[in-house]
C-alpha cells in the first residue's frame, strides 16, 4: 500500500493498493476477490482476479482521519484489515 498527498486538493490523500502473486506463482489465484469498504462496511471499490492477472491495483482518495477497510477473499477464506488515512 502506498499513500501520497493529492496534488490538487491538499486536504486529501491518494491511497494505492497493489496485490501481487506469491513469489513462486506467476499469476494471482483466479478466485481472489478484493474490496475496499467504507466506514459502514459497504463495498465502494472491488476487483476479482482472472486467470492471467499478474497484479490487481486499486486506488482511492480520502481525507486525513477517514476510515476504510480492505477485505481480501480467496475461496472460503477472508481477511479484513482496517485503516485510517
Amino acid at each position: 500500500m502506498r499513500v501520497k498527498q493529492d496534488e490538487v486538493d491538499v486536504e486529501k490523500m491518494q491511497v494505492y493498493l497493489d496485490l501481487y502473486p506469491l513469489e513462486d506463482q506467476e499469476y494471482l489465484p483466479p478466485s481472489l476477490h478484493v474490496m475496499i469498504l467504507d466506514e459502514d462496511s459497504a463495498s465502494v471499490i472491488e476487483a476479482k482476479a482472472k486467470n492471467d492477472n499478474r497484479k490487481i491495483e486499486l486506488q482511492l482518495s480520502g481525507a486525513v482521519g477517514e476510515h476504510f477497510s480492505v477485505k481480501i477473499t480467496l475461496e472460503n477464506f477472508s481477511v479484513i484489515e482496517n485503516f485510517v488515512i
